[in-house]
């Protein structure tokens, strides 16, 4: 296990930080030589010496500055020859989230999803200029939830505070006393509570682009002017991905192995949302056989479906917030604007770089039997295969068995079928086979794809199916459709 020292050298340092919660949540699991040091900043900002002393007791660090709002501590007399520091502050090396504070997650899973009641909600001190204007401002808003506290954590306790939180639609989250990050924009996000955050600090010096260098792309909306609040946009899925994304950080200055197969699933509106059994079962399937990222993009709603818009919207807060607290490393890709698996796929491509995709469709589970992927792999990395799918037979069926190619060698039959049932392929080919569809495509990828690949030689596509000697099912269909039209006459290839 990932060994964490809490360097607190003197008693002023000794103690629980709320701004750890976060950052050990992030940690959670993880396995490294290299030694993790929180350094509670503001209360040691004049023993660095002694601190280094401390630090050359081990022969590589990850160094987390913590708990320093006025920045007073210098990063740089930190000294190591094998160091990588964070900060929470923007006083130096690279910076981190301050977070939530203890047990709001807990708190918030067993409140679950909750019905949104409020349009707004703040509650907290009214301690400065910036404060009274935005009380100002709230107080000319209808349907919102403003309570007004004496003194930092003097308010509504935990509980009751999360839970009129989780049934706001947006959370006004001024600065901190002295910075601008604060916990109450975190506890927002993790509440599916959209943040609308103040960007001028409390003592009027406003940092423009403290957002961008904390996050790089803000999932939520700032302002500078009270007057002119913005309404607040939808961050949970951002929020989500971005926690990820930390994660991954750590573990690459860990020296952490990634993960090298990236699984995408597809999700459209069907006739069982807001249900989320089929997508529990798919996810589930795949979690049997790997521990990787699944990445989930949910198209935006057809015109010809919009009867069942109201329970899709429904099933993406459902799912949403079961990715924030049920499923592990599920990454929500949400399409405000129908765009079909090519269109969705085309995104996904940009801004991933794994080695391989596992690509099922929602409703397509994979089966428990053994898939010896670590093969199936080398296959892949050795060019004799681009893709290799899952049956969903027992056997091949008479209707595809003129579209193998030869007979079946150490476990892998050649065919110049496509089918959009569960398939592991190279990024490479992936992006390879989706330049055959325009900017503006709108369609199943399969609905292109099966007539290229069958007018082409196999040693273009290199497509294969994986066929052990016995049984060589390895997947099977929920039929999510249940017989919804498809709607062919609509694509865009």
């Amino acid at each position: 296990m990932l060994k964490i020292i809490h360097l607190q050298l003197n008693n002023k340092a000794k103690g629980t930080y709320w701004d750890h919660t976060f950052l050990l949540d992030c940690l959670e699991g993880l396995d490294s030589n290299r030694v993790v040091v929180i350094i509670p900043g503001a209360y040691q900002w004049n023993i660095t010496d002694e601190i280094n002393r401390e630090l050359a007791k081990y022969k590589k660090v990850l160094v987390f500055v913590t708990s320093d709002e006025e920045c007073k501590f210098d990063i740089k007399k930190l000294k190591h020859s094998n160091m990588i520091v964070y900060s929470q502050y923007n006083n130096g090396g690279k910076l981190f989230p301050l977070g939530y504070p203890p047990n709001t997650r807990k708190i918030l899973k067993e409140i679950g999803l909750v019905k949104k009641q409020h349009d707004w909600f703040f509650a907290g001190q009214i301690n400065c200029s910036r404060r009274k204007m935005m009380v100002e401002e709230l107080k000319k808003r209808k349907n919102g939830r403003l309570y007004e506290s004496k003194g930092f954590a003097q308010g509504l306790d935990q509980q009751q505070y999360l839970y009129t939180l989780a049934c706001a639609k947006t959370a006004i989250c001024p600065p901190g006393h002295v910075a601008i990050d604060s916990f109450r924009l975190y506890e927002a996000l993790e509440a599916g509570c959209n943040p609308i955050v103040d960007s001028v600090g409390s003592l009027d010096s406003s940092d423009t682009y403290f957002w961008e260098k904390l996050f790089g792309d803000v999932g939520f909306s700032t302002f500078t002017d009270y007057k002119k609040m913005p309404t607040g946009k939808d961050s949970l899925a951002w929020w989500i991905n971005k926690k990820y994304q930390i994660r991954q950080q750590f573990k690459r200055d860990l020296g952490i192995k990634e993960n090298d197969i990236a699984a995408i699933i597809p999700v459209s509106p069907i006739k069982s949302h807001p249900s989320t059994r089929i997508i529990d079962e798919t996810i589930k399937s795949i979690r049997h056989h790997l521990d990787c990222p699944i990445l989930v993009t949910m198209d935006g709603v057809r015109k010809e479906q919009e009867k069942f818009k109201t329970n899709y919207m429904e099933f993406q807060k459902r799912f949403l917030w079961k990715c924030n607290f049920e499923y592990k490393d599920v990454l929500p890709v949400v399409f405000n604007k129908h765009t079909h698996q090519a269109g969705m796929m085309k995104v996904v491509l940009k801004n991933i770089n794994i080695p391989y995709i596992l690509y099922v469709e929602h409703d397509t589970p994979l089966t428990k039997d053994k898939i010896p992927w670590n093969k199936l792999k080398k296959y892949i990395k050795s060019k004799q295969s681009n893709l290799i799918r899952f049956y969903f037979e027992n056997q091949i069926i008479d209707e595809h068995k003129h579209l193998m190619v030869g007979k079946p060698e150490n476990e892998f039959l050649k065919t110049i079928q496509w089918s959009q049932r569960p398939h592991l392929a190279s990024i490479e080919y992936y992006k390879q086979v989706m330049s055959n569809f325009s900017d503006k495509s709108n369609t199943f990828i399969e609905d292109k794809m099966h007539g290229i690949v069958q007018t082409q030689t196999w040693k273009k596509n290199k497509l294969c199916i994986y066929h052990p000697k016995e049984n060589i099912r390895r997947s099977y269909h929920l039929d999510g459709r249940s017989g919804e039209k498809k709607y062919d006459d609509r694509l865009i290839y």
